[in-house]
């Protein structure tokens, strides 16, 4: 797997992002801590590789629906690079090799892609292997389980990256595992492409949110079937 921290060498320029309705001056004001909910500044959680900050906005301060997915994806690698986000990977090079060189950015756009990737995930929730998931997450139901998969896929295929965790990426991950064709196959390279890709977003969050499963960029969680994961004892004051 490629290694895209901020210390590898190349380029960290991208297009600029698009422009959103909250000024930069203004998102350091939007961190929050991942664990009890406060400013970043005042917040009493500080353990040592154990940070998780997210960024408070609400839907109308994300790219409106006319962006483009490399408008949204640019917005996602830009949050990233927020306050004590995850500075430690370099979305230029991201952006760079694995989404222009390798055409990631032109295979997710591909419908006939999407579908591959969403039967597979269909394919797995009727798999001997998916009940043991549905054990392993006691606090979700068989059928919430099952939309994740579907949101997972959504949310990647329409550059909603924010939207993204590393506990539903393992989850999609797991049904390409079980389900899905011969990863080295030649038919199979375009979505061995987009897959690796999907990989470097968990990687991403985990250097954001080491100790983290259901750490997104952006608070709250927007994959519906998992907020009842997540706890966040109160929302912090933005005025």
């Amino acid at each position: 797997m490629a290694d895209f921290t901020s210390s590898s060498s190349a380029s960290s320029s991208a297009a600029n992002p698009p422009m959103m309705s909250v000024p930069n001056t203004e998102l350091g004001r939007r961190i929050q801590c991942f664990h009890c909910g406060e400013f970043f500044m005042v917040c009493q959680c500080k353990i040592p590789g154990q940070e998780a900050y997210q960024i408070m906005l609400d839907d109308h301060e994300l790219p409106p629906s006319t962006a483009t997915v490399e408008d949204k994806i640019q917005f996602w690698g830009m949050l990233l690079q927020q306050g004590q986000l995850t500075k430690r990977f370099n979305f230029g090079l991201f952006y760079e090799e694995q989404l222009m060189q390798r055409n990631a950015m032109t295979l997710i756009r591909n419908v006939e892609l999407k579908r591959r990737f969403v039967d597979i995930w269909m394919q797995y929730t009727k798999s001997d292997h998916f009940p043991l998931l549905v054990k392993t997450f006691p606090k979700m139901s068989e059928n919430d389980l099952k939309r994740v998969g579907f949101e997972t896929w959504n949310s990647f295929f329409n550059g909603h990256w924010w939207e993204l965790c590393r506990l539903s990426i393992m989850f999609v991950m797991n049904s390409l595992e079980y389900c899905g064709p011969n990863p080295f196959a030649p038919e199979t390279l375009a979505m061995r492409v987009l897959a690796d890709a999907l990989q470097m977003v968990e990687v991403a969050l985990k250097l954001g949110a080491p100790n983290e499963y259901i750490y997104s960029i952006v608070a709250p969680l927007r994959l519906t079937s998992m907020k009842d994961l997540v706890i966040f004892k109160r929302v912090p004051d933005t005025a």
